[in-house]
């Protein structure tokens, strides 16, 4: 049976909470609700044109937030932030940044700055390939049993990273492609596996890091935030959802903060990953999703997403795949990677749009954006030097 990667048959809990809190688009203001309130300013804040007058009312909000609950060092931290964007009173903001301190603020530890400069531009495309790395991660099988399985995502994992270290197709070196497939895909295991980068691909590598899972639209969290579900996540509820998936925000944030590569590409085959980033089409406005607008715009960094932020991503019975992978699989076969990322995804977006259209008569269009210098970057590019080691 044709299946859609979408989690709405399995946290209808979660939707249900959705509704009745969706007029009120921030959180509530109690310590148990202190990591929703964090996550929506993290969302706020990840906008890169965000001004001013955006932000007087965050602000706002981290007041109270922080005299409701005094011992979140995050809560403290993010309100430092904003007063310091702000211009306020030095002496209010070193307050809010020893409470911060005082409180352990896990954010003020890892030196989160939403408002720092963009990192330097990457060498420009033309520029020797050091080494290519990968993170491939497919889930279709969930220890939630309320979340529907599906049934093609981990073979489609599993058919990427061989397309990806294949001499003919990818070129990647085996030991640089780490594959991650149901029970391996818990969330530290992917956490783990965006550390592996880290500690790993330098500033003149390519980075590639796929994820095939259920999406869940903004809609269904209170807060607005999206999700991607891993193999341990629970959706139990809005809580447990936010504590257990893979929120947007933050793999947006890991992968523009702590990965030192010049180029890095992110393919999300999930349902409503255009929740992602949106490009424009057929003359309408651009539209991004928090988080991953940032991304987006940084310096060598590139989304390719399996479909429109309110289409479903279709999976294949007959071909035994997603469409998306299935033709980007077909394509790095054929020899397309070969090709820069702007025209290999110009041929998979085609293939992907007319088959589901002729086969299922539905919908998906695969979208596409990021830099201009790394549209030009061919994933089969050749490593500038051989390297045996990791």
């Amino acid at each position: 049976m044709t299946a859609a990667r979408t989690v709405a048959v399995g946290v209808a809990a979660v939707v249900a909470l959705g509704s009745a809190l969706a007029a009120q688009r921030v959180p509530m203001t109690t310590c148990g609700a202190a990591l929703e309130t964090i996550n929506w300013t993290r969302e706020k804040l990840a906008r890169p044109d965000v001004s001013n007058a955006a932000l007087a009312p965050v602000l706002s909000y981290l007041e109270l937030s922080t005299q409701s609950c005094t011992t979140n060092g995050d809560l403290w931290y993010y309100r430092y932030l904003v007063e310091r964007r702000l211009g306020a009173p030095s002496a209010k903001v070193a307050y809010s940044r020893k409470k911060a301190d005082d409180w352990r603020s896990a954010a003020l530890a890892r030196n989160v700055d939403p408002f720092a400069p963009p990192p330097p531009a990457p060498a420009a495309a033309a520029a020797p390939i050091g080494r290519k790395w990968a993170l491939v991660v497919g889930i279709g099988d969930f220890t939630d049993p309320s979340i529907v399985p599906l049934s093609f995502t981990a073979k489609d994992a599993r058919d990427l990273q061989g397309a990806l270290v294949d001499r003919s197709a990818g070129g990647f070196a085996p030991e640089r492609v780490r594959l991650l497939v149901d029970g391996d895909a818990t969330l530290v295991k992917i956490r783990e596996g965006i550390g592996w980068l880290r500690a790993n691909a330098g500033p003149d590598d390519l980075v590639v890091v796929y994820v095939a899972s259920h999406g869940s639209p903004r809609q269904f969290d209170p807060n607005g935030v999206s999700y991607i579900l891993v193999h341990d996540t629970s959706a139990e509820n809005a809580e447990r959802l936010y504590a257990t998936a893979l929120q947007m925000i933050d793999l947006a944030e890991d992968l523009s903060r702590d990965l030192r590569s010049g180029r890095v590409v992110l393919i999300l085959d999930t349902c409503y990953s255009g929740d992602a980033a949106r490009m424009r089409l057929d003359g309408g406005a651009a539209v991004f999703a928090p988080g991953l607008e940032g991304f987006a715009r940084a310096p060598g960094r590139l989304v390719m997403a399996a479909a429109n932020g309110d289409q479903p991503s279709w999976e294949s019975a007959e071909r035994k795949n997603g469409y998306f992978t299935f033709f980007l699989v077909d394509a790095l076969r054929q020899g397309r990677g070969r090709l820069p990322l702007r025209q290999l995804f110009e041929d998979v977006q085609k293939n992907v749009s007319a088959a589901v259209l002729r086969e299922l008569h539905k919908t998906q269009t695969p979208l596409m954006t990021g830099s201009a210098a790394i549209r030009d970057v061919p994933l089969a590019a050749a490593e500038a030097a051989a390297s045996s080691g990791m």
